[in-house]
């Protein structure tokens, strides 16, 4: 086994190759991380500001009447689900791994076996 090289070989679309060496991506990731953080606390502070002058943020609601659900892979969660969405036949899964796990068992036969169709 050879070592392993301190970059990444790419070929870009003229064909021409280029390495990108782990210590770059490295600190792009930290860079990325830094200006997160720098904005969260931005953010905060300017809603300390806004509070402190008496403004009022206003919170995200859902849009229409929310729905009290059991998740339909079996898992026994509950969760909320919009009624607009329930009538579209949305709305069955507490989260898309439970949906996959459904999916899955469906296509794999253990739905069929079970219910016949």
């Amino acid at each position: 086994m050879g070592e392993e090289a301190d970059y990444l070989e790419s070929q870009s679309d003229d064909g021409a190759y280029e390495h990108i060496y782990w210590a770059d991506i490295e600190s792009t990731r930290k860079l990325r991380e830094e200006k997160r953080a720098f904005k969260l606390a931005v953010k905060s502070e300017v809603a300390k500001e806004l509070k402190r002058h008496g403004v009022e943020l206003k919170k995200n609601k859902p849009r229409g009447k929310m729905l009290e659900r059991t998740c339909h892979c079996g898992c026994g969660v509950k969760f909320k689900a919009r009624e607009a969405d329930v009538k579209r036949g949305w709305g069955k899964f507490s989260s898309k791994s439970c949906a996959a796990k459904f999916k899955d068992r469906i296509t794999n036969g253990a739905y069929r076996d079970r219910y016949g169709s």
